[in-house]
């Protein structure tokens, strides 16, 4: 499969060699470097920078959900085809893509947070696993397959996306007292990944859309591993814990 972003000439885009160094950079300081630097040192509080960084995540994905939201219509959910051309529209989209993608790159700070605060226990294979998948695809249907469904799940992750970082900032001023719809958040980002599967399986069962089916098959494993993480998180902190309280 040719690249296509190699056309448009953005940064991080086309070779994967700067892209695949800062992955394999992130997750050996995640994994790795960072916990055992930390290991004799006392952790970092991090609270105004956290703070400051939530916020702008907040604004960050208001704005990228504001301006997919304007271009959407054009985007189809039974077929969406690539945004190659150069017509307003199309710039357009392809632009939006990119942020998207810059915004994930960005998401790999919670990571580096965690590290540095040595909450590590939360460094868990949920984690890893969705900050890893939510780069390297944007990366990867940028690169090859710009625009088409991906605005779909541009649209629905800048929604989650705001009111998670909103709870996040919130949390922390009083993690005694986090907000009550935790999870809820939960729950929402559970129903993104069953609407973009059956966004995904409606595209892939669809022989006469021209988005490229291996992207459409790489989508629907990722997105279907996803819903089982977060199915297996939700039930063993909310519906275990609720019956291990009761009982």
């Amino acid at each position: 499969m040719a690249s296509l972003a190699q056309e448009y000439n953005y940064p991080l885009t086309g070779s994967p060699t700067q892209f695949v160094t800062i992955l394999a950079l992130y997750l050996l300081f995640s994994l790795k470097w960072g916990p055992n630097i930390m290991k004799n040192q006392d952790a970092f509080s991090l609270r105004t920078l956290m703070a400051v960084y939530n916020l702008a995540q907040v604004v960050l994905n208001a704005l990228l959900c504001a301006r997919t939201v304007k271009v959407v219509a054009n985007v189809g959910i039974v077929c969406s085809p690539l945004n190659s051309s150069d017509s307003a529209t199309d710039i357009e989209i392809r632009n939006i893509h990119y942020y998207y993608f810059l915004t994930k790159m960005l998401d790999i700070l919670d990571t580096i947070f965690l590290v540095l605060r040595k909450k590590n226990s939360q460094v868990s294979l949920l984690h890893m696993h969705h900050h890893v998948i939510m780069i390297v695809t944007p990366w990867a249907t940028f690169t090859y397959a710009p625009g088409g469904v991906l605005m779909w799940l541009v649209l629905f992750n800048t929604v989650v996306h705001v009111v998670m970082y909103f709870y996040y900032f919130l949390s922390l001023f009083d993690a005694a007292k986090a907000p009550w719809w935790k999870k809820y958040l939960t729950q929402l980002q559970i129903y993104q990944q069953v609407t973009m599967f059956v966004v995904f399986c409606i595209q892939f069962i669809n022989w006469e859309c021209t988005y490229p089916k291996i992207l459409l098959v790489y989508c629907l494993s990722n997105t279907g591993l996803m819903i089982y993480l977060f199915c297996a998180f939700y039930v063993k902190n909310y519906i275990r814990k609720a019956d291990s309280r009761t009982k």
